[in-house]
């Protein structure tokens, strides 16, 4: 290890660090074709770079096709075994092939991730050093391109690998062969050869060698770049024997990664990979003739050794420009851990940074062969038979649909008539086993349906943060919801600096430069996703250019060969200046927003937050029961490696027979290896020795220890991971599908809301149909494929997650409030480790609907080496000239080339509009392969060809909520009569192929929701210093009344029930004196006008009546020391405003077969919004709050008093009018008299959506000009709402995540300091009369509130009145909630006052002013007491208010004495 050193020394055995691999073994034999196979062997698909050209119509967006079933049984029709040619048998191809596993270590990338500036890490260089990367990771640029750490970089992997194979000779025939008893060959992982080379002639080119790019040309300014890579092969197999290193380095190798070919599938399909991380014993021999022969029957033990060849590759090697880290540390960046850390040789080595390598190794005992069977257990036939049978598979897309699957299989014991049906899964969450645990209920009811109580229990833990009640499972399930949705950045927002003061307001000049910094803000997000989105449409005119083959420029048309039109996008959008131009133009735009927001973040020193996120729907998930994971279980866990001195050695002595030729063996290949390594290798190779099956070695003796995938104990398993045992290895890689797709009309969805068990009961909005959607004339369909690679160990996952969960949440609160004791938490634990399923997401369907291609291996312009930005290809940037593509347009692309337009690639089924903005249909399948890594595939569909006529074969899988198409008329889905509603009319009510994808915008979008106000005539979103209140609103039970109060808490009116009109409002302010400084009350005016009328007050009180006593959220503890809280909570009245806003331009149709525009849009053509409802256009419903949900707290709200236009709502109605149309209320609670009584303002808000306000969206470019903060407010709907000011408000729209809106807490603290309690009094009876004149030093202050604001608004003093005396009424003292004796009650006395012009001493007028009393308690009545206590008389009779206000500690004091 070079660099410097520091730390204990270790020894010469502990000088090698021994990573295990897991190694597989297959047998191929033609019995593994058979016809009675519940499986297939894949023939060999490998990637053909011969595509990556740009000429010659070879430029396609994917250089591997899928793989074929239709025709692979028996072996004679299989191209894989049997050249389909000659008829003759592949017979250097049958035989065992082993595969072995690369850690984590070599396929986790190491990249900076972007600063606040933009820019990446500059430290990452020596960051990557230090973990063991290779100075080629830290090497500067090439070929002139930009430095760029963000690039990832993945570390070399072992390029040279030691097969050793021991075959037992009393198994093999022919019998008597002569063959030795070891053989040993040598890898070249890293070998580079061309098809041309000498060496290559006569090499099966699927076996013997694996297909990849030629990364050492990778000059961009050469000819070679692109042309070079077809036709490149890497991997080379050499008999050890007459193998050396030094031959080997003649010939050509690239540095090589997993990431090498750009194949994801390279380093796990054994197919893609042979003689790179793979090995094919084909068990052939020379026969005395000389010709080539090949055993029949075999059984053999595997052992692979790999190494770095060069040490500078080796992990455990240090750059000399850094310093060399522990090795504790260096374990840790390599995800490895030793095992039996903790002797104390091992904590010196752990400590020490001495020179150490790497050395990888891997044992498989007991592999037979047989080329006239099969192995006795094949787990591909299994599982194959298993999925066939049960058709255990699983829709779904978000923790919320899988929540409470409703019952087994399809269309079983549904409890509610419509949604409430199926299973779910979703991407590695406990939805996804609960999802398996309804469909598989009736196979095992008791475990299954413990195990799905138990993880919605578990749910519950992880979302609602508190309690398990239903309120708290309903929100959890609404929360979950969000998790349909893949996040995009939203941008970023600046804030004012409150620092310890929440109700600091900011300066005049700070408020500017906070708004100019937002508004620089919101353009340099929006041009930055708007250069995004530049960059791949420059990509995708290059992708369409170069895909049509023998172009000429013609116009604004292309001709090909035979002189067809091709249809291609041209000169007048993208190409030749223009786009140069708007690249320059949006750099720039960002190049000043960044400065100037550097300035003034700097002169004011706001605070930085993050916008709210743009959300798009995921592509559905896709689970299969019973099929286990591809990886081993502990797979992600840190790698378990040894040292040399850890190594279990045989004793000393002669070997068994059969293996003792083993160390004469040793002494011809060991030497091969680097010096370094041999004490190791050797090690190792006796270790093989030593663990054969026959030994039974079960333990060690310290400081020896058993190779990790040979430690059943450590493990918990009852079998080892390295004996073979007769079975045939399944390990499930990725899957294949083709689907076909039927567009239903927009037209035909209806919102609506029905009850789900996946929401605990509560009602949920969802798009499902009136009408049986069989009957609909239009058709629309679209015929989609694609490949995901399955996710490693789900179920070992989610067990480790679920693990820590348990571990770190309170043991009393797992029991008392999750009821999960530990027998329960072990019980569930036991229960996932049991059950096997493998999932992904069908990542490729929404960009498919877009007429997009995404996640093949394609050309691309640019290329990207380490630490570099993209470089232009010059002959991809001259293939483009002639329509102005220049070098700094090709990098312009940045990394913007991965996703293809279709072009003419793909073939349209109908005549149809190809794109679609928004995703609304039904989905089948029609092919659905698993593939393991050897190529063994088994069909949930047959692959079998289909006689004339037949119908296509599909599946009906189990279907989560969102997914569920609903049945016609909604019948039970129980019933024998019930049908699905699809597309295509089914049979019976246990079919269901197709899968629903209710309304989804397939392009990120968001739901914003804002309190606004009136500002200078405009609707204008608050800041966060700014009040949002507009009143307040407390019930007065007392009077049978409503009070109202200003934003800050002041009383302004009460109006209440009586007099001879039915209606009684009184006089501004009373019984307070006017603020000082009046506020504007005009929008509390035009409602107390409204509540002034006896339908409207009546209809107003029982619906607030109404929500109180269905919603029993009680509020916050804080609210208990208001003294409002006496009387109850009150309701705040504020203006709320929601826009429904994309984060960039509508979706472009890329296809060039069918240029059709789609028939609905989300913009104008002009990019504004259409107006809500508007033909032509998409408007969606959004409901706002819910009655059902205890956590909501949405009263009622008013629309705005002018009607929305162009899709926003215009700004406030002129002075003197109402802001607000006040004449009507939409609530969730409606009169309870049926018919409601005239003049009864209330709406009641429809479960069916027919009046829920309709958005449509808005789009704000960034070039636009404006104030791009106020243009998002003109693009608001704007509502005045009543609400609960303790609770959110809701929206739901079914598109997008739910989204809350809460009042900031300390506004509704400052305002609740501010409301007391006080009601209308007598006449009462009391022995002593109150003084008959009015007293000044008993006057009221202001607000009353039981203290008086010195002139230091910092300190308080006790009210001077409080000393005064007091008047007798039959009053106790109140209890607060928080504290009887911190409240008191109060007596305000009316007096009339002249008013006295201080000049002339005329009377001005008599006003109303108030004296306050003191209540004494001993007028009361007592306990039980049937009468008042009142003293002897005589009586006097007043009229007053009694006020209840909240003391100060002095106060208190005052007034006690």
């Amino acid at each position: 290890m070079s660099g410097s050193s520091s730390g204990g020394s270790t020894t010469a055995s502990q000088a090698t660090v021994l990573v295990p691999l897991k190694l597989n073994a297959f047998a191929l034999t033609p019995g593994t074709c058979a016809n009675t196979n519940k499986y297939s062997i894949a023939p060999i698909a490998q990637p053909n770079y011969t595509f990556l050209r740009l000429h010659d119509n070879l430029i396609v967006p994917d250089i591997l096709d899928h793989v074929d079933l239709h025709q692979v049984s028996p072996a004679n029709l299989n191209p894989r075994l049997t050249d389909l040619g000659t008829g003759q048998t592949r017979q250097n191809r049958l035989g065992v092939y082993i595969h072995w596993t690369l850690p984590p270590l070599y396929r986790s990338g190491s990249a900076a991730a972007p600063t606040a500036s933009g820019t990446a890490d500059l430290a990452q260089a020596d960051r990557k050093l230090r973990q063991g990367f290779p100075a080629s990771s830290a090497a500067a640029p090439s070929f002139g391109a930009a430095t760029d750490y963000s690039t990832p970089d993945f570390r070399p992997v072992p390029n040279r690998w030691l097969v050793i194979r021991h075959i037992n000779a009393a198994s093999i025939a022919p019998a008597g062969t002569k063959i030795p008893e070891f053989q040993s060959w040598v890898i070249e992982s890293d070998r580079l050869r061309n098809i041309n080379d000498d060496d290559l002639t006569g090499a099966d080119l699927e076996v013997d060698v694996s297909p990849s790019t030629n990364p050492v040309l990778l000059d961009p300014s050469s000819g070679t770049v692109v042309e070079g890579q077809a036709e490149a092969f890497i991997g080379q197999c050499t008999p050890a024997a007459s193998w050396s290193e030094s031959a080997a380095s003649a010939g050509s190798h690239i540095d090589l990664t997993v990431m090498t070919s750009s194949n994801p599938l390279f380093a796990d399909y054994q197919p893609h990979n042979s003689n790179v991380f793979s090995f094919v014993d084909n068990f052939s021999y020379t026969t005395a003739s000389g010709s080539t022969g090949y055993l029949t029957k075999a059984i053999c033990d595997y052992q692979v050794i790999g190494w770095h060849s060069s040490s500078d590759h080796d992990p455990f090697t240090t750059d000399p420009r850094v310093s060399s880290p522990p090795q504790a540390n260096r374990l840790q960046d390599c995800q490895l851990a030793l095992k039996n850390g903790d002797s104390a040789s091992a904590i010196a080595w752990l400590n020490s940074n001495a020179a150490t390598r790497v050395l990888c190794h891997a044992t498989m005992y007991d592999v037979a062969y047989d080329v006239g069977s099969v192995p006795p257990t094949v787990l591909a036939n299994t599982a194959g038979q298993l999925l066939q049978q049960s058709q255990s598979i699983a829709v779904g897309v978000t923790p919320l649909d899988t929540c409470i699957p409703a019952a087994p299989i399809l269309f079983l014991c549904l409890p509610t008539p419509e949604e409430q049906h199926i299973v779910n899964l979703a991407y590695l969450d406990p939805q996804a086993l609960i999802a398996y645990c309804r469909a598989h209920e009736t196979t095992d009811a008791t475990n299954l349906a413990t195990l799905e109580q138990d993880l919605l229990r578990i749910q519950t833990l992880l979302l609602s943060g508190e309690s398990d009640d239903v309120d708290a499972l309903q929100a959890a399930a609404d929360e979950s919801f969000e998790q349909a949705f893949t996040r995009s950045d939203g941008g970023t927002v600046w804030h004012f600096h409150q620092e310890s003061d929440p109700s600091s307001v900011p300066s005049t000049d700070q408020v500017t430069a906070i708004r100019t910094l937002n508004q620089n803000q919101k353009v340099f997000d929006s041009a930055a996703r708007e250069t995004a989105s530049k960059r791949w449409e420059l990509f995708a005119q290059w992708w369409l250019w170069g895909e049509a083959y023998h172009i000429v420029l013609m116009g604004v048309q292309m001709i090909n060969s035979n002189g067809d039109s091709v249809r291609i996008r041209s000169k007048p959008e993208y190409c030749d200046v223009p786009v140069e131009w708007r690249q320059m133009e949006l750099a720039n735009n960002i190049n000043s927003a960044k400065s100037s927001l550097s300035n003034l973040a700097t002169n004011q020193q706001p605070q930085q937050g993050t916008d709210d996120r743009f959300y798009q729907r995921k592509d559905p998930t896709v689970l299969f029961g019973n099929i286990q994971a591809g990886f081993e279980s502990d797979f992600n866990t840190a790698t378990k490696v040894r040292l040399q001195d850890q190594v279990v050695t045989p004793p000393a002595g002669a070997l068994v027979t059969g293996w003792a030729t083993l160390p004469t063996t040793l002494t011809s290949i060991i030497p091969k290896l680097p010096v370094s390594l041999q004490s190791s290798a050797q090690a190792l190779a006796m270790e093989f020795y030593q663990l054969r099956t026959s030994n039974n070695v079960t333990s060690a003796t310290l400081p020896q220890v058993l190779p990790w995938f040979h430690d059943e104990a450590a493990r918990s398993e009852s079998r080892g991971r390295d004996r073979w045992q007769g079975t045939q290895p399944w390990m499930p890689l990725f899957i294949e599908y083709e689907a076909v797709y039927y567009h239903i009309p927009f037209s035909k969805w209806k919102l609506k809301e029905a009850p789900m068990l996946s929401n605990w009961g509560a009602s949920v909005l969802h798009y499902g149909f009136n009408d049986d959607v069989s009957k609909s004339s239009t058709v629309d369909d679209r015929t989609i494929s694609g490949r995901v690679i399955l996710e490693p160990q789900a179920a070992a996952t989610l067990s480790n997650t679920l693990t820590q969960i348990l571990q770190n949440t309170n043991e009393g609160d797992l029991e008392n409030l999750y009821g999960m004791p530990k027998s329960e938490q072990a019980s569930l634990l036991a229960n996932i480790s049991q059950i096997e399923f493998a999932s992904s997401g069908m990542y490729n369907l929404t960009s498919d609907l877009l007429t997009l291609q995404q996640g093949g291996q394609h050309v691309k312009p640019t290329i990207r080496l380490t630490n570099s930005s993209p470089i232009a290809v010059q002959a991809a940037t001259t293939a483009a000239s002639a329509i102005g593509f220049t070098t700094t347009l090709m990098q312009a692309m940045d990394t913007q080339t991965t996703m293809t337009p279709y072009g003419d690639s793909v073939a349209m089924d109908t005549d149809a509009p190809p794109m679609k903005l928004v995703t609304h249909g039904q989905l089948m399948f029609t092919k659905l392969n698993v593939i393991d890594k050897f190529g063994q595939a088994i069909s949930a569909i047959s692959p079998a060809p289909l006689p004339y006529g037949a119908l296509v074969p599909t599946i009906s899988p189990c279907l989560s909520d969102t997914y569920f198409p609903g049945t016609i008329g909604n019948v039970d889905p129980a019933s024998a009569t019930a049908r699905a509603n699809c597309i295509i009319s089914q049979g019976n009510n246990k079919s269901c192929p197709f899968i629903n994808l209710p309304p989804g915008i397939n392009q990120p979008a968001r739901l914003n929701a804002k309190f606004v106000s009136n500002v200078n005539g405009s609707w204008t979103t608050t800041s966060e210093w700014e009040n949002p209140i507009w009143g307040w609103l407390v019930v007065n039970f007392a009077e049978q009344g409503l009070q109202v109060f200003l934003a800050d808490g002041t009383f302004y009116r009460e109006v209440r029930f009586g007099g001879s009109a039915g209606i009684q409002t009184t006089a501004r302010w009373l019984p307070y004196d006017p603020p000082k400084n009046l506020p504007n009350t005009s929008q509390l005016d035009f409602l107390i006008q409204q509540l002034s009328g006896l339908p409207y007050l009546s209809a107003f009180v029982d619906m607030i009546l109404q929500s109180t006593a269905s919603n029993q959220t009680a509020a916050p503890d804080s609210y208990a020391t208001f003294s409002s809280a006496i009387i109850g909570k009150p309701l705040a009245l504020v203006n709320i405003g929601y826009s429904l806003e994309l984060a960039g331009p509508e979706n472009k149709n890329w296809s060039t077969v069918n240029s059709q525009g789609p028939d609905l849009h989300l913009l104008q053509p002009d990019e504004t919004p259409f107006p809500p409802g508007a033909s032509g256009g998409y408007s969606f419903p959004v409901k706002l709050g819910d009655a059902d949900r205890t956590f909501d707290g949405l009263i009622g709200y008013f629309n705005s008093a002018l009607a929305t236009q162009g899709g926003a709502a215009s700004a406030p109605t002129p002075a003197g009018q109402s802001d607000l149309n006040l004449s009507s209320i939409y609530t969730y609670y409606p009169s309870t008299n049926i018919p409601a009584p005239a003049g009864d303002p209330r709406v009641l808000i429809s479960s069916t959506a027919q009046n829920f306000p309709l958005f449509t969206p808005y789009y704000l470019p960034a070039g636009k000009a404006g104030d791009p903060i106020q243009d998002q407010a003109k693009n608001m709907q704007v509502f005045g709402a009543i609400m609960d000011p303790f609770l959110p408000i809701h929206a739901y729209s079914a598109i997008l995540p739910n989204k809350a809106l809460k009042l900031p807490a300390y506004t509704v603290q400052e305002a609740l300091k501010n409301i007391n309690a006080f009601w209308r009094i007598g006449p009462l009876l009391v022995a002593a009369d109150v003084p008959a004149a009015y007293d000044p030093a008993r006057a009221m202050d202001s607000n009353s509130v039981g203290v008086v604001a010195s002139s230091s608004s910092s300190t308080q003093t006790a009210d001077p009145t409080a000393t005064k005396p007091k008047i007798a009424l039959p009053l106790p003292p109140p209890a607060a909630a928080a504290d009887g004796a911190d409240a008191i009650y109060r007596y305000l006395q009316p007096y009339v006052v002249p008013t006295i012009d201080p000049t002339t001493g005329a009377n001005l007028g008599d006003r109303t002013e108030y004296n306050v009393f003191g209540i004494s308690g001993d007028a009361a009545a007592k306990g039980d007491a049937v009468q008042a206590r009142l003293a002897d008389g005589p009586y006097t009779a007043v009229e007053g208010y009694a006020q209840i206000v909240r003391r100060t500690a002095t106060a208190a004091a005052a007034i006690s004495s």
